[in-house]
């Protein structure tokens, strides 16, 4: 009775203040007397028992008490604790909700911010040569390359020296001699088309990267829905084997960059990563690098007469996998001229290629296509170094002129 008097509620058991919120803690001792089992010492009428609980009233409604003792309010002062824990827990999922958004965004900045400084040119965005310079403007001529050659030769047979017993002194020391012979032979009547794989030979045995194999340019044909188109492709050079997945996780490391699921470290192919995934790994090189396009993936398989994944490791030179598990695995190459079957309600997909499809060494037959956000455990990536397509980007790389007194050890990019 006394609890329904106090709070409104109908008890279910014997309440005490302690484990019911709106019980005072000052009716404790008035249930108390009331229960006591000596008769004598209970309240001797209902006036007596009246003016007790008046008292507790008079606490319960002004939240105050006597001798510094102060009721808890039947609502207010037992309930804001609760509510407070709520509001602050609240705000606590705010506020990691807002760090979390702010966080991805950083991230989603750092990610563009590495992509927009990868180069796109038109020898960078396609991979397939540009136009004679000679067309564009008139600052490149044939005159104007001998003495860049001549520069680029002593250089190159400078460097050939200190490249002995190492894994390409034979490719070198071959492509020094055939660049040779192309020098001599050539005239002023070939102009600038004769003296670009000339010029090509010589900086690639200058800028000739630890694990990575040179290309001579040529023709290709390229599968364009259901036609072909024939490019022209400069020299380049191209990994030897794809990126390891302990030289992706250490990017990712350093760059905080996000690490793929089954990324796990060792010498097995980089799987799962996504077109924006290779382009950042391969640009934060200390040499950026591009991956391959269409026409270069199948200039390097004609060129070197097998497929890159057939290769049984005996010739240093030819393209080899790090790993037998990626004989069945995809590569990305860069978006170039996309047929329009792959274009889809997600926008346009980026060309893959599955080298080990086709055993024939037309890389054309293993050519697919998919989301540039897309990812997949088979899916990995290689890069391309490319050489320069103007005598100012030339001069620029190698520090070349007319005059062969530099050491080669310090006038080229490394």
């Amino acid at each position: 009775m006394l609890y329904e008097v106090l709070t409104g509620d109908i008890p279910s058991a014997v309440t005490r203040s302690d484990n019911v919120q709106k019980v005072p803690r000052a009716l404790d001792r008035v249930i108390a007397k009331c229960c006591h089992r000596d008769p004598a010492k209970r309240y001797k009428n209902i006036a007596e028992l009246r003016d007790q609980l008046r008292k507790i009233r008079v606490q319960v409604e002004t939240g105050s008490g006597k001798n510094g003792e102060s009721a808890p309010n039947s609502g207010k002062s037992r309930q804001g604790g609760p509510s407070l824990r709520r509001i602050i827990a609240s705000l606590a999922v705010i506020g990691i909700g807002i760090g979390a958004y702010f966080t991805m965004l950083a991230a989603e900045g750092y990610r563009h911010d590495i992509l927009a400084r990868v180069p796109e040119s038109p020898r960078s965005s396609t991979g397939i040569a540009a136009p004679e310079a000679s067309a564009r403007s008139g600052a490149d001529t044939f005159s104007a390359m001998k003495p860049i050659i001549e520069s680029a030769k002593k250089l190159a047979q400078a460097k050939l020296s200190d490249m002995e017993n190492g894994p390409h002194y034979d490719h070198a020391s071959w492509l020094i001699e055939e660049a040779n012979v192309r020098w001599e032979s050539m005239t002023e009547s070939g102009g600038l088309a004769s003296g670009w794989p000339v010029l090509h030979r010589y900086l690639a045995v200058l800028k000739w990267p630890v694990g990575m194999t040179f290309v001579p340019g040529g023709n290709v044909t390229v599968p364009i829905n259901d036609r072909t188109e024939t490019y022209t492709a400069r020299a380049f050079l191209i990994d030897t084997n794809h990126v390891t997945a302990s030289a992706f996780n250490a990017f990712c490391i350093k760059n905080k960059w996000r690490i793929p699921n089954g990324m796990n470290p060792g010498e097995y192919p980089a799987r799962n990563v996504t077109y924006y995934d290779a382009l950042a790994f391969l640009y934060s090189e200390s040499t950026p690098k591009q991956l391959p396009t269409t026409a270069q993936w199948m200039l390097a398989v004609e060129s070197t007469n097998q497929n890159p994944q057939d290769n049984d490791g005996e010739n240093s030179d030819n393209i080899q996998p790090a790993s037998p598990l990626f004989w069945s695995g995809y590569e990305w190459l860069r978006a170039e001229v996309l047929p329009d079957s792959v274009e889809n309600q997600f926008g346009q997909k980026i060309p893959t290629i599955n080298p080990s499809s086709d055993q024939q060494g037309n890389a054309a037959a293993a050519l697919e296509y998919t989301a540039f956000e897309g990812f997949s455990p088979n899916l990995g990536f290689r890069g391309v170094l490319e050489f320069p397509t103007t005598l100012k980007e030339a001069r620029s790389d190698f520090n070349l002129t007319d005059e062969s007194r530099f050491d080669y050890h310090h006038s080229y990019r490394t």
